[in-house]
């Protein structure tokens, strides 16, 4: 990687569309039989959700988002990194830096929902300090959701 930025964005500019929709893709081959519900752009804007793009070369490679949960946590949404990407570290860097503008932002606590197909996910958020807790809000009867939360 030769030059990495991050910027936080509009969830529904034409790049984070983009993105998004390559997040879709792949998650809706990984869940063949289960809709992926998307997010709501005003709620998201509305509720004080933050949508960040990770560039290389001036080149969106990433994104991944967060919104309150309550006054005290966020949760992770979106998380994505281009497949000729992974590997590099981007996704680490990219968490890190959701965890840093939330903290700043005064919340205590990240908390995610991954699913059980995504083993590379799951090793990331483990790695990086989450611990598994009980399934929380519409992924409470969810067989294959995985939730994760940790302290900021």
């Amino acid at each position: 990687m030769t030059s990495l930025r991050f910027e936080v964005s509009d969830p529904a500019s034409s790049t984070a569309s983009k993105l998004l929709m390559q997040f879709r893709t792949e998650v809706n081959e990984r869940y063949p039989d289960e809709l992926i519900k998307d997010i709501d752009i005003q709620d998201f804007i509305a509720v004080g959700g933050v949508f960040v793009i990770v560039y290389v070369d001036d080149v969106a490679r990433g994104c991944a988002a967060f919104y309150p949960l309550c006054k005290r946590s966020v949760e992770v949404k979106r998380m994505y990194v281009c497949p000729d990407y992974r590997g590099r570290g981007m996704s680490r860097l990219l968490l890190a830096h959701l965890e840093d503008i939330a903290r700043k932002q005064g919340f205590e606590w990240m908390k995610l929902e991954t699913g059980r197909r995504q083993p590379e996910a799951i090793g990331l958020y483990l790695s990086e300090a989450y611990q598994e807790i009980d399934p929380f809000g519409s992924y409470v009867n969810d067989p294959n959701s995985i939730c994760f939360e940790k302290p900021l």
